[in-house]
């Protein structure tokens, strides 16, 4: 029996293992760049504020009844300057393209209509209900023990 037979078998094993981690991390970082993070939702906002409010100043049921309506009111308010956000970046990139198409040729005009048709649209910038989260202005009701 030949004694390095074992020890190639765990470098080779090990050599694998290895490659395929390197492998698995390049293809990851490789997605993970073209994935934009997305900007939370009301109901998430409220949620996340209240958990912190409630963990970090130790709030008691009274007092966090009575800051919800604080709470519900923030995020609404975060949730409109997030669409007049968006829809003043519309209107920058809508002036750069207005302004750049003297420049262009018939051919490059073509191509430009492209990137505005492959511009992501959010129709009308965020005043959609997203089907699959909570859009609720309200804040989080505490669940009763």
């Amino acid at each position: 029996m030949n004694i390095s037979s074992p020890w190639k078998t765990i470098a080779f094993t090990t050599t694998i293992f290895l490659l395929g981690g390197i492998a698995g991390a390049a293809i990851s970082f490789g997605l993970a760049r073209h994935i934009s993070p997305r900007p939370p939702f009301i109901h998430d906002m409220s949620q996340h504020l209240q958990t912190r409010l409630e963990t970090k100043l130790e709030l008691t049921p009274e007092q966090l009844e009575k800051v919800q309506p604080a709470i519900a009111k923030v995020s609404a308010d975060m949730q409109a300057l997030h669409t007049e956000t968006m829809k003043r970046g519309s209107k920058v990139m809508d002036d750069f393209y207005a302004t750049i198409t003297n420049a262009l040729t018939t051919e490059q005009l073509q191509k430009l209509e492209e990137l505005k048709k492959a511009r992501p649209d959010f129709p009308p910038h965020g005043s959609h209900p997203h089907a699959h989260r909570s859009t609720t202005n309200a804040a989080p009701q505490r669940p009763t023990p």
